[in-house]
């Protein structure tokens, strides 16, 4: 009778660690910020398409080729700039941008705010901690993306000293994490 109830507990403890790895149903996570509700069932580019504050970043992905670039990676962190970010960028840096003839910079500029992995804003903190308060990860566009506390804000700077402030975090999508942000970071010389 033992040995029939310690085969039970046994088979009873391997079910029960077995479910656990074959579980594959993921939570839905869903954040709400102004109005708008971002959920982990979506891709990015439908989180933010309505969003009226990020419409030029919306009218941007509208395009299958950007689109691509962002469904195509496996998990990614998306720093997403805010309409007004670009709407305070110098206005001869802002045409040059959203020229939609020049997309080999559009693409460069979509690249350089999107970082390979989940990254949340824990992760940025203990980075920080760990990193004397300057942390660099690297981007879809190859170069450095650097973030620092200041002034009690997590900021995002580039080689050329461009600043943006993550106003919000931890945004979730289907492939990853988004951060909303204040002003621009792209290493763009003026040309």
């Amino acid at each position: 009778m033992k040995k029939i109830l310690l085969l039970v507990i046994v088979l009873a403890g391997f079910h029960g660690v077995a479910q656990k790895y074959t579980n594959t149903n993921q939570p839905v996570v869903e954040k709400k910020w102004n109005q708008n509700t971002f959920t982990s069932e979506q891709s990015f580019y439908k989180n933010i398409e309505m969003v009226s504050e990020m419409s030029y970043l919306s009218d941007l992905l509208d395009d299958e080729d950007f689109r691509t670039i962002l469904e195509s990676n496996e998990m990614i962190t998306i720093f997403a700039p805010l309409d007004r970010s670009l709407l305070n960028f110098p206005e001869n840096k802002r045409d040059s941008i959203l020229n939609y003839n020049n997309g080999s910079v559009l693409r460069k500029m979509l690249k350089y705010h999107i970082v390979p992995g989940r990254i949340d804003s824990h992760s940025i903190t203990k980075a920080l901690e760990v990193n004397d308060g300057v942390v660099h990860y690297a981007t879809l566009a190859g170069e450095k993306l650097g973030i620092k506390r200041l002034n009690g804000n997590l900021v995002l700077f580039d080689t050329l000293n461009n600043t943006a402030i993550l106003r919000e975090t931890d945004f979730y999508h289907n492939h990853g994490l988004f951060h909303l942000v204040e002003g621009m970071v792209f290493p763009i010389n003026d040309q």
